[in-house]
């Protein structure tokens, strides 16, 4: 079956955060009165009753949490804002208005404020790209960028904001990244567009000569620029929204941009599961770790990367299960595809 999402929205839905403390474990309640103005019936019937408000559903604001210090921290200085309880109302502010566009399960139990990358097995290999001194500009691109949370943490971390890239399909979630952290004038470069169509990325044409250095990602009209100049590229929660034929259409398009300089990766997260196949429970396909690692070494050819993947059972505490009442379970699958 064709993924709804073929040219829609590559926006994340199974964000979920570590365990947190809590002594009561709640379950999601919809609030039936209330939906968004975008047709959720095209991230499929999983998300039909997701309401466009959080009211009724019990998430704990996870930045009370002491074990999310260094996540408080970010947020205080990507956003300027030192009182935590000033910030705190902030992201309340956010989630409430986010909600009314984008209901996912990531914005209504707050989970869009855990950062994917950081918390990604493959999240050292970037903090040593940032920190390697190189004459040679370095281009992160990150699809399904959201609001932008990761690569502001990235920035944080000291990658250059003018060599970082967002992609996603709908501008409303770049404009909700600039009220929550008020760099409108310092801008994240942004592209709006689905990299599945060939106006924007054309898989007949060649890869444009010239240095990357000359390109300019705050004004691309596509992403044809970037074929074989980009060095790290992330893609978290989002290749479950598409069927088998589709995730390779989307990982084949990846590998075009991606560079031919050895340590280039891609990597990201979604949900998995032990056999490949259509989940039920949630309605979505999903990938095994040898059946991942498959697909990638059919898209670049034997030999020419290595590919790691590996199932992360989630919990109660994770809240996903929940949301799904016919799931008993439900897997992540963390993968990372690097250059050799």
């Amino acid at each position: 079956m064709r993924s709804h999402l073929s040219s829609t929205s590559f926006t994340s839905l199974f964000e979920v955060p570590q365990q947190l403390n809590s002594s009561t474990t709640t379950m999601f309640e919809p609030q039936q009165s209330q939906k968004s103005h975008i047709a959720m019936d095209q991230f499929g019937a999983g998300m039909l009753d997701m309401p466009a408000s959080a009211d009724g559903i019990g998430a704990a604001y996870p930045l009370d949490d002491p074990r999310m210090s260094e996540e408080l921290k970010f947020y205080q200085a990507a956003t300027g804002i030192r009182d935590p309880q000033e910030l705190k109302a902030l992201l309340f502010e956010i989630r409430a208005e986010a909600c009314k566009t984008f209901p996912f399960p990531c914005v209504l139990c707050f989970h869009f404020l855990q950062g994917m990358i950081a918390r990604h097995p493959f999240f050292p290999e970037v903090l040593k790209a940032i920190k390697e001194k190189s004459t040679t500009r370095k281009i992160f691109v990150d699809i399904g960028a959201g609001m932008g949370n990761d690569l502001r943490l990235l920035i944080h971390h000291g990658w250059k904001r003018d060599d970082v890239l967002g992609v996603d399909v709908n501008s409303e979630w770049s404009a909700l990244g600039y009220k929550l952290f008020r760099d409108r004038k310092l801008p994240v470069p942004n592209f709006i567009g689905n990299i599945l169509q060939p106006e924007v990325l054309d898989v007949s044409t060649p890869a444009e000569f010239g240095p990357a250095g000359s390109i300019d990602l705050s004004s691309l009209k596509g992403l044809n620029p970037l074929k074989g100049k980009v060095n790290m590229m992330s893609l978290n929660q989002l290749f479950h929204f598409f069927d088998e034929a589709d995730q390779k259409r989307l990982a084949e398009r990846c590998a075009l941009l991606l560079s031919d300089e050895v340590g280039s990766a891609i990597f990201g997260m979604q949900v998995g599961g032990i056999k490949k196949g259509f989940q039920s429970c949630i309605k979505t396909f999903v990938q095994s770790p040898e059946t991942w690692k498959e697909m990638w070494e059919s898209v670049f050819g034997p030999n020419k990367v290595k590919v790691v993947s590996e199932l992360v059972e989630t919990t109660p505490e994770d809240h996903l299960v929940q949301l799904f009442s016919d799931c008993t379970g439900i897997q992540r699958l963390y993968w990372s595809v690097t250059r050799i």
